[in-house]
């Protein structure tokens, strides 16, 4: 009897204290989920004030499209800097053309910086309005960033800092001319359509809407527009089996219609894109080293495990503006690896762990009163 008394004890106790360990109370409490993105709007005139910045959640982390943008077939390229600059172009006159909302819209302060937080994890078409200086007009470069990314050392940044690259325009260039060009890639050109139809947008309104094809040698030119004024272009209705990229180069607008059984180009390794100067062209400051922004497609946070054979082009897309690191956190692992923090009782451990040993002591006392 004895004996069955201190193995009934000893059971009861190790139950408890296991159910303790394993069982939990309740659901466990996470962090919560806080990523930021700051811009840096600076030029050689200093910081500019009083723009206004959109931020479009245009990608989950999977690079699925979402949103306003889940419909149109924008086409990622292989994820490199001259890539994400297209998909910026392509998306943000899109934007434009169908009005779409930005998730945020921030205006820079005085040190031109603008702040968006709460952000969810994605990736995100940043844009911003034209501001003159004086005798010269300046013109963020829509680009594209992730929210958070991983890096060089490994670590996921949850605090995003950006400088826009921009474009400046002096005052006294009155008029331009803007030509715009189709380019088809395609092996044969057996899915390709007759013609297309692309709209050239003014300060975000559309200005007008021409039709290409062969007989136009698929180009047109648009001669003495504003020179002041911000032009933006998009092609309506992409033909079934492509995905489209617009890209401008001067005064002249290349787009892009790539027949999406063409086999992806191979994934390049992300280089960051410079700090803005003077002109088109700028160099990084050597004061800040550089970092890739942007992690690899199914590595964002929340995103599901990479497949065991790739679906679509990989490597990591380069930062189409100078991205810098202000916080984040000091492991290597996703954020959406949460680790839990007080939900999870574990006081209640020592509590049975004593609770059982006096089970068993009292178990052996009694044996020994019945002898």
């Amino acid at each position: 009897m004895m004996k069955k008394r201190l193995l009934t004890g000893l059971v009861l106790s190790l139950v408890m204290v296991f159910s303790i360990i394993f069982a939990p109370f309740g659901a466990p409490v996470y962090a919560d989920e806080a990523y930021s993105l700051t811009v840096k709007f600076n030029t050689e005139a200093g910081p500019v004030s009083g723009t206004a910045f959109q931020a479009y959640r245009a990608f989950d982390p999977s690079y699925n499209p979402v949103g306003a943008f889940a419909d149109y077939p924008a086409d990622l390229g292989d994820l490199g800097s001259e890539a994400m600059s297209k998909l910026a172009a392509t998306l943000s006159a899109y934007a434009a053309d169908q009005n779409i909302a930005a998730d945020q819209e921030k205006t820079s302060d005085a040190a031109g910086e603008a702040n968006f937080d709460g952000l969810v994890s994605g990736l995100y078409l940043v844009t911003g309005e034209s501001v003159q200086k004086g005798d010269v007009i300046y013109t963020p470069k829509p680009f594209m960033v992730s929210v958070p990314y991983r890096s060089s050392e490994g670590d996921w940044v949850t605090d995003v800092v950006a400088e826009v690259k921009y474009d400046r325009v002096e005052v006294e260039k009155k008029t331009i001319d803007l030509s715009v060009e189709k380019v088809w890639a395609d092996d044969d050109g057996a899915a390709r359509p007759a013609e297309v139809k692309v709209r050239l947008l003014k300060d975000g309104a559309l200005l007008e809407e021409v039709t290409l094809s062969q007989q136009t040698q698929w180009k047109y030119t648009w001669e003495k527009l504003d020179g002041e004024a911000q032009y933006q272009l998009t092609e309506e209705n992409v033909p079934d089996g492509y995905q489209v990229s617009v890209a401008r180069e001067d005064n002249r607008f290349v787009v892009t219609n790539r027949y999406q059984t063409a086999s992806p180009s191979p994934a390049v390794s992300p280089s960051p894109s410079p700090v803005p100067s003077p002109g088109t062209t700028s160099e990084p400051p050597t004061e800040t080293p550089p970092v890739s922004p942007n992690p690899p497609r199914s590595e964002l946070p929340g995103s599901p495990a990479p497949p065991a054979v790739s679906a679509g082009p990989g490597g990591s897309p380069a930062p189409t503006a100078f991205v810098t690191q202000t916080g984040g956190p000091a492991s290597s692992a996703a954020p959406s690896e949460r680790l839990p923090q007080t939900g999870q009782l574990w006081w209640p451990v020592p509590l049975f762990l004593v609770v059982g040993i006096l089970l068993v002591v009292a178990g052996r006392r009694s044996g020994d009163h019945e002898q």
